[in-house]
C-alpha cells in the first residue's frame, strides 16, 4: 500500500480526511489532516448505507411512469387548403390583411403568413378566424 499524498510504501496506513477527502497515509503525513477514528467510521458507513437503501428505495416506489402520449394527439388538425380558405373568405367580405387582423384583434403579419401557409395557426386564432370569417378550418 502506498500513502496517498506522498506515495511511500506503507504497511498500515492512518485513515485522515483532508478537506473533505478521505485518504490513507503514512505516519509523516498524517499530520496533514484529522484523523478518522475506524470504528466510528464502520458504524457510519453501515447506518448510512441502510438509510441509503431506504431512501432509494422509497423513491422507487412512489415514481410514477408519465404516459407516453404526445402533445399532437390532443391537437385538432387543420384542413391542408387552410390558407386558401381565409384567403377567400377575407376577399369574399372586402377586406385587407390588415383590415381582418384588426377585427379579430391579431397582428397582419399573422394573417399574412397563414394567407401564405408559412405559419401554422394557434388553436384561439383558428376559433378567432372560424367565428369570424364562418369557416370549417379543422378536419373531424
Amino acid at each position: 500500500m502506498q500513502c496517498e499524498i506522498c506515495g511511500k510504501q506503507i504497511k498500515n496506513g492512518i485513515k485522515i480526511k483532508v478537506e473533505g477527502s478521505k485518504m490513507t497515509v503514512c505516519g509523516q503525513c498524517s499530520n496533514l489532516g484529522t484523523k478518522i477514528n475506524q470504528k466510528k467510521e464502520e458504524k457510519r458507513k453501515s447506518s448510512s448505507n441502510s438509510s441509503e437503501n431506504k431512501i432509494k428505495t422509497s423513491k422507487r416506489k412512489n415514481r410514477t411512469r408519465k404516459s407516453s402520449r404526445s402533445v399532437y394527439d390532443e391537437m385538432d388538425e387543420l384542413v391542408d387548403d387552410y390558407p386558401k380558405r381565409i384567403q377567400k373568405a377575407r376577399e369574399k367580405r372586402d377586406l385587407k390583411q390588415d383590415e381582418l387582423a384588426q377585427k379579430i384583434n391579431e397582428k397582419s403579419s399573422i394573417i399574412s403568413k397563414l394567407e401564405k401557409g408559412s405559419k401554422l395557426p394557434e388553436d384561439k386564432v383558428v376559433r378567432k378566424l372560424e367565428n369570424f370569417l364562418n369557416i370549417e378550418l379543422k378536419q373531424d
